[in-house]
C-alpha cells in the first residue's frame, strides 16, 4: 500500500443506552471495529475502492472517528497514485528542486512522461484532483475537530502539498498540465497570467492554495514537536514552503512563517512562483 504507510514510515524512520439495547450496541461496535480492521488489511493490498466503499457507510463528521477518517483519507490518496515512499527516498537527495521532490510522490500511472518532463492530461486531472481534495478535506475536518494526531497533521501536509502542485499544473489550462520543473521549463507558461491562479471563495473563506500552505506549515511544526531530532522529510517540506514564499513574497530563509504571512500570498504570487519553475 502506498499512502497508508505514511504513519508507519514516519515512525520507523524517525525512531445512556437501555438494558435492552446493550447487546445491540456491542454488536454495532464490533461490526465497526471489524470494518476498520479489514480496511487496514485492504489498504495494505491497495484495494482502495473496497476501503472507500466499506468505510463511507460508517464515516460521519458529526461523530467523527479518527481511525475511519485517517483510513479513508489514505485510500483516496492511494486512488490518486500518491506514493510517500518515493518522497522518503528523494528527501535525502541534494540538488533537486523542492517542487520536484514533493511532486515525485505523484506516481499515478496516468502521469505522462516525455524525456523527463511529467504531465497529467487535462482529461484526467479532474479525477486525480478530486481524490486529493477528498483526502485533504477528510484530514482537514479531523484537524478542525481536534481529532488529528501529529502524524495525521503530517499526512495532511503531504496531501496539501500534492493538491498545491496539482492546482498549479491545472491552472495552466494546457492539454498536458505540468507537474515537474522540466515540464514547466518546456511549457514556458506562454499565455498564462496571474488570473489563471484566481480562486473564487465563499464569504469568510480563503483560497485553497493558502490553506494548502498553512497545512504544510502545520505539518512542519508537527514534525518538530513529535520528532524533534533532525530529519530530512521535515526539512524538504520546509524547503518547499520557503521556495513558494520566497518567489511569491520575497521571503528569506529564517523568517517565521505564520498564517498571516501566508495570507499575503495571492494569485499574483503564485504566478511568480510558476515563473520561477519555468526558468
Amino acid at each position: 500500500m502506498k499512502a497508508y504507510i505514511c504513519g508507519a514510515v514516519i515512525l520507523l524512520l524517525l525512531s445512556a443506552c437501555s438494558q435492552d439495547s446493550i447487546f445491540e450496541g456491542i454488536s454495532q461496535d464490533s461490526s465497526k471495529d471489524t470494518k476498520i480492521e479489514q480496511a487496514r488489511i485492504d489498504l495494505d493490498s491497495s484495494k482502495y475502492d473496497q476501503v472507500i466503499s466499506d468505510l463511507s457507510t460508517i464515516y460521519t463528521t458529526a461523530a467523527l472517528d479518527r481511525n475511519v477518517g485517517q483510513l479513508l483519507a489514505s485510500a483516496y490518496m492511494g486512488k490518486a497514485g500518491i506514493d510517500l515512499t518515493i518522497f522518503v527516498a528523494n528527501s535525502t537527495s541534494s540538488g533537486i528542486n523542492p517542487f520536484d521532490i514533493l511532486a515525485s510522490m505523484i506516481s499515478s500511472p496516468e502521469v505522462t512522461i516525455e524525456e523527463g518532463r511529467e504531465y497529467i492530461s487535462s482529461t484526467l486531472m479532474p479525477s486525480i484532483l478530486g481524490y486529493i481534495i477528498t483526502a485533504d478535506e477528510t484530514l482537514q475536518v479531523m484537524a478542525e475537530k481536534g481529532k488529528a494526531t501529529p502524524d495525521d497533521k503530517i499526512q495532511l501536509g503531504f496531501a496539501s502539498a500534492t493538491h498545491f502542485i496539482l492546482f498549479m499544473g491545472n491552472a495552466t489550462k494546457y492539454d498536458l498540465m505540468p507537474i515537474n520543473t522540466a515540464a514547466y521549463k518546456y511549457s514556458n507558461l506562454s499565455g498564462v497570467g496571474p488570473y489563471n491562479y484566481v480562486v473564487v471563495t465563499t464569504s469568510g473563506g480563503i483560497p485553497s492554495y493558502q490553506q494548502d500552505l498553512m497545512n504544510i506549515n502545520n505539518a512542519v511544526i508537527a514534525f518538530s514537536k513529535a520528532y524533534p531530532k533532525p530529519n530530512e522529510m521535515k526539512d524538504r517540506l520546509n524547503d518547499f514552503l520557503y521556495d513558494v514564499l520566497s518567489s511569491a513574497l520575497g521571503t528569506t530563509s529564517g523568517v517565521t512563517v505564520t498564517d498571516e504571512l501566508i495570507m499575503e500570498c495571492t494569485s499574483t504570487g503564485l504566478y511568480k512562483y510558476a515563473q520561477s519553475l519555468a526558468k
